[in-house]
Order: C-alpha cells, then structure tokens, then sequence
C-alpha cells in the first residue's frame, strides 16, 4: 500500500513540475510595466510611464522569453481620477499589464502637492506591484520625465531605480520604502522624505529630497543641506566634511564614516526627550596647503567636524520642529518602542515639535595620510 502510494506521489509531482509553464503564451499577451507616472493636469489625473512586451523565442529547443528593445512603449491616460485615467489607458493598449515588473513611480510636483496616499493605497492593494519599488517626485511633468530622450536600452524607470540606489549606497541619497510610508497612513504628524528628481544638463538628475508630510509635499531640500538628514537617516553614511582652522585659505578634507549611531528616548516633566549621540571616524584625503597636523591641530580639526555635523542635523531636526510640525525623521518609532506605555497617552504630533533635542557628537581622527607630523620641511 505504501509502495502503490509513494508512485502515486511520484507521477503526482512530475505532473505539476512538467506543467510549470502552462500559461508560457499568456507572457506573450501583456504588457509589462516598467514606470509609472502620475500628474495632476488641471482638474484631472494624467497616468503615464513606459511598458515593454516579450517577446517568443525558439531556439535550443527550448522557448524562451525576451526583452525587445523595439517593444518598448509610452502609455498615457487622462481622467477624472486615478480609475478613470487607467480606464483611458486601457482602452488604447490591447494586451493586459503587469505590474510585477514596475521599477519606480513618479509623483509629479502638482499632484505631490495635492497628496499621494491614494495611489499608495492603491499600490498596498494591488498584489502584482512591487512593495519595495522605488517612489520619487519630479519637478517637471512625470510625462516629460519618462518620455526623456536618452541612451538607456532598460528605459528610464530602470535608470531612475538605479540612480536612486547608487546615491543611497554612496551615502549622497535616500529614500523611504513603500511599506514604511504606508505604515505612517494613521498617524499624525509623522511625516518622511522623497527623492526629488528633475531635467538638468541634458538628463534627469537627483535634485535633493522632498518633505511630505499627511502624505502631501511641503518643501524641497536642495541637495547641499540635505547632510544632516544623510548622517541619522542613511545606512552607513560617508560623508565629505571640509574644515579649515586659523587659515581659511587652507582647508583640510575630510572623509567622515559615521562609526556608531545611537538614538534614546525619554520623558520627562511632561516632555519628550530625544537623545542622539554620533561617533565618527575622519580619515584625511588631502589639504589645500600639504602641511603637517599637530596633535592640537588634530584635536582642533576633530571638534570643528563634530560642530558641522551637530549645526548640520541641528538645523534640519530645527525646521522639522518648526517649520513643518512634522516628525520626518522618525523618531517616534524609537520612542514608540522604548517608552510603549507613555506613548499610548500623548499625541506624538504635538509632543514633537516642543521636543527637547540634544545631539552629542563624538570625531576621532584615524589617520592624516600617513603625514609625520613632527618631519621638518626642507
């Protein structure tokens, strides 16, 4: 009996493994998405982007499905709404989407303006969509973005994903996870940061970040005061820090390595408490005057870095508080969990922007070029 039924369980499996390309020929009839954009035309939702098709091919005898750099195509629908704009987009294109393929999505800067929460729902509630594609917003009209010309065989949502990424790892960049800007729909006052992209030189070009807060864009950070938010929100941030001492002429550069990062929460006489310490690492990559670097210089040098970067994430926790009235750093998931029973009491919206906020930063110096500071000059 046991014999008849391990057969049985064999032929069984062979059968579902054998029929594992069923639907091969479905694959041929849609379109897979690559980018989507979204726009606020007047009154109306444009949806746009750019889909590809596969393509069949035999050889080997085996069938086998390809990429066709001539099956690239722009879509583009305006509606009412996000529905109906769809509905218009379908109408035109014959072969069914698939969204499994998406690799950014665009916001453009007026539809941003006006709130994004409906699309993200959108993407939480549609199976087939990546839940960590990449979402940025765009200063020029989503369309002309994803319709720029360029030499890229894989499409601009791939370049735009690649881009974003390459700048995150190189510490220039960051960007908030779908599931992450979901999970702050039922809370007030927490807010998160975009990449803001646009045209410039001849191509699209990260520009800095834009600050969303209750799911709408409220203000762009330019790329050059963005070093504060990069030091607490990027993984391993590597930043460059130039410093000069009693000659500004003579600056002295700097590769930073955030080392160790440390964030602890409080509460205290009815308010909240937000402790951050850094310890950095300096490594020096050259000066503009090659001169050797006491041990007091090198302390000097230590404590300017550390002044930077404190005024740095000072000034960008400042306008967070001040400006926007909006948690975009996300400190109440660290005091959600280290203080979860006070946390069930207050409203974090109005806790944070009377937060007290102390940031202690700690720079050692590891090597000066390997420079022998006590070499006479010749």
């Amino acid at each position: 009996m046991i014999k008849k039924f391990s057969i049985l369980l064999i032929i069984l499996m062979t059968i579902i493994t054998l029929a594992g390309c069923w639907d091969f020929e479905d694959a041929n009839k849609k379109s897979f998405i690559l980018s989507v954009g979204v726009d606020k035309i007047d009154e109306n939702v444009e949806i746009t982007g750019e889909a590809t098709a596969f393509v069949a091919l035999r050889g080997g005898g085996e069938a086998q499905a390809q990429r066709s750099p001539q099956s690239f195509f722009q879509y583009s629908g305006i509606g009412n709404d996000i529905e109906s704009a769809r509905a218009n987009i379908e109408q035109e294109v014959t072969q069914t989407f698939f969204l499994g393929e998406t690799r950014v999505v665009v916001f453009g800067k007026s539809y941003a303006e006006n709130g994004i929460a409906s699309y993200l729902s959108r993407i939480d509630s549609t199976y087939d969509y990546r839940k960590n594609l990449i979402v940025v917003i765009s200063r020029e009209p989503a369309k002309k973005i994803l319709s720029y010309p360029g030499n890229r065989k894989l499409g601009t949502g791939f370049y735009i994903e690649d881009n974003i990424k390459i700048l995150t790892k190189n510490s220039a960049a960051i960007y908030t996870k779908i599931m992450d800007m979901i999970s702050y729909k039922n809370i007030e006052g927490v807010g998160f940061f975009i990449p803001y992209i646009g045209i410039e030189k001849e191509g699209i070009r990260y520009l800095g970040l834009g600050v969303m807060k209750n799911f709408k864009l409220v203000d762009f950070i330019k790329v050059k005061d963005t070093t504060g938010i990069l030091y607490l929100l990027n993984e391993k941030p590597i930043l460059t820090e130039s410093i000069s001492l009693n000659d500004n002429k003579n600056k002295s550069i700097f590769k930073v390595f955030a080392k160790k990062r440390n964030i602890k929460t409080d509460y205290k006489n009815d308010k909240v408490i937000i402790n951050i310490d850094l310890n950095l690492d300096a490594s020096l990559q050259y000066q503009y005057d090659m001169k050797p670097i006491s041990d007091e210089n090198k302390k000097e040098l230590q404590n300017k870095i550390s002044e930077n970067v404190k005024k740095d994430i000072l000034e960008n926790i400042d306008r967070s508080q001040n400006d926007y009235a909006c948690d975009t750093f996300g400190f109440m998931n660290y005091f959600r969990a280290q203080n979860p029973k006070i946390y069930k009491t207050i409203n974090w919206k109005h806790k944070y922007t009377s937060a007290e906020v102390n940031v202690n930063i700690n720079t050692k110096i590891i090597n000066t070029n390997l420079k022998d500071t006590k070499a006479k000059s010749k």
